[in-house]
């Protein structure tokens, strides 16, 4: 047995493994929050480029519908231009309709920070499992 082992006290048995043990709560939570943070920035970063991307696609997208219904209106017979403008808006309002309801079932379905909540949930499990 080491010499130490036999001098130490109860006590400074005790301190000794508070200690350990808020060192490594302390490198626990430095580690989530390493992580929080990293993911914080992937977010940051695939937010700014899917805006920008949705802004070039937006418009892009505006011009050619207006130059194709520009078109469209050319190429009718006068008599039928109304006719012709009136089915192009409600084609219009029906693409805006489905478009809508399928980014609010892209937006109910995403998970911002997945892998800080796994780590998250497991430190929590493994503290519930400890107190047993």
């Amino acid at each position: 047995m080491p010499k130490d082992a036999d001098n130490q006290s109860p006590a400074s048995g005790l301190i000794d493994s508070i200690r350990r043990l808020a060192r490594t709560a302390a490198a626990t939570v430095q580690n989530r929050m390493e992580l929080f943070t990293l993911e914080l920035q992937e977010e940051g970063i695939r937010a700014v480029g899917a805006l920008l991307l949705a802004g070039f696609i937006l418009f892009f997208s505006g011009l050619a519908l207006i130059m194709g219904m520009f078109t469209i209106l050319l190429a009718v017979a006068p008599e039928h231009r109304v006719l012709a403008g009136s089915i192009m808006t409600l084609i219009l309002i029906a693409t805006a309709a489905v478009t809508a309801f399928w980014l609010r079932s892209r937006l109910t379905n995403w998970s911002a920070f997945p892998s800080t909540r796994a780590e998250l949930r497991k430190d929590k499990e493994w503290l519930q499992s400890n107190r047993s």
